[in-house]
């Protein structure tokens, strides 16, 4: 009799043990669970971070530049670049824009006053686009309108300006010097006016 007692202490003994060891692995594997959740929260909290930094300093250029629109004949920008006279001033526009928000100095953008200088100096960078890119907001876009006909978009970048939006086939843009003033214009995608773009890491 007390064999069957001893026996049925033992197996509800080793029950009771089985029941806590596989309790406890539960909530080691609960625990677990929830740390790699939390590491996972934590790098999309960085990646989101790290998206809204590069639109808010592309947002912020384009707020400089969208503050200029309107202005005439440009003296504020050739003049900030260190000409003493009147000089086509769409890539001195564009530099200024940049030059205000501090990214002249962090290298994010070149100052140029001549185009082809910038389109160069985005090319050496590794960060050019041919014309068949879909910009994004911030980008620089670059044209080739001096030429006409079978020269169209011969490969000379004769003007510059600021990427605000591309939506709907179509690319917005805000242009110092378009006809001696600071305008917002849109384009086709397809327009055979852009010979590409400059893609700054903001």
């Amino acid at each position: 009799m007390t064999k069957t007692i001893n026996a049925k202490n033992f197996i509800f003994t080793l029950a009771v043990v089985l029941v806590c060891v596989l309790g406890t692995a539960s909530v080691v594997h609960s625990v677990n669970q929830s740390k790699s959740t939390a590491a996972a929260s934590v790098k999309t909290a960085a990646a989101a971070t790290r998206t809204e930094t590069v639109n808010t300093s592309a947002a912020a250029l384009i707020k400089t530049a969208r503050s200029q629109l309107g202005n005439v004949g440009g003296e504020k920008f050739w003049s900030w670049y260190g000409y003493s006279y009147h000089v086509a001033w769409c890539a001195c526009f564009v530099s200024w824009c940049a030059d205000q928000n501090d990214l002249i100095e962090s290298g994010t953008i070149p100052k140029f006053s001549y185009v082809p200088t910038g389109v160069n100096w985005f090319k050496s960078e590794g960060l050019w686009k041919d014309s068949s890119y879909t910009p994004e907001a911030g980008d620089i876009i670059f044209f080739d309108i001096d030429d006409s006909g079978k020269t169209r978009n011969s490969g000379s970048a004769s003007h510059v300006g600021i990427v605000t939006a591309c939506k709907n086939g179509y690319v917005y843009t805000i242009e110092g010097n378009r006809k001696n003033v600071c305008v917002e214009r849109k384009y086709k995608l397809s327009s055979d006016k852009i010979l590409g773009y400059g893609t700054p890491e903001y």
